[in-house]
């Protein structure tokens, strides 16, 4: 969870889990136990850099929902020709068809 706790805008896996619609589990320590929550991954950024965790809170896993036998993703990043490490652009996308395959149902798209 530290790319997406750094809340870098380019960080590949939190590209990839935006695309497809992840949770995030938030563990908070009270002083004497650990207690954990899930929530949409938006929800914890708060903008470039800056996400919404207090101090004692910590990233615990992540989930998504299973794929359909229709649903396909993809993630694609642009580099600058040197492969400094960040990319120009991350893009992760997750497309469900229906019952044809002829039309999207659902589409969700990420950018970094």
């Amino acid at each position: 969870g530290g790319n997406v706790a750094h809340a870098l805008p380019a960080a590949d896996g939190t590209i990839g889990l935006l695309a497809l619609n992840a949770e995030v589990q938030v563990c908070t320590w009270n002083g004497s136990a650990v207690e954990c929550t899930w929530q949409p991954l938006l929800s914890i950024f708060a903008g470039p850099g800056k996400n919404r965790l207090a101090i004692n809170q910590m990233i615990g896993a992540f989930r998504f929902p299973m794929r359909t036998e229709r649903t396909g993703s993809a993630f694609d990043r642009i580099m600058r020709p040197q492969g400094v490490a960040l990319p120009i652009l991350g893009v992760a996308a997750q497309v469900t068809l229906d019952e044809n395959g002829e039309r999207a149902t659902a589409v969700t798209i990420a950018l970094g």
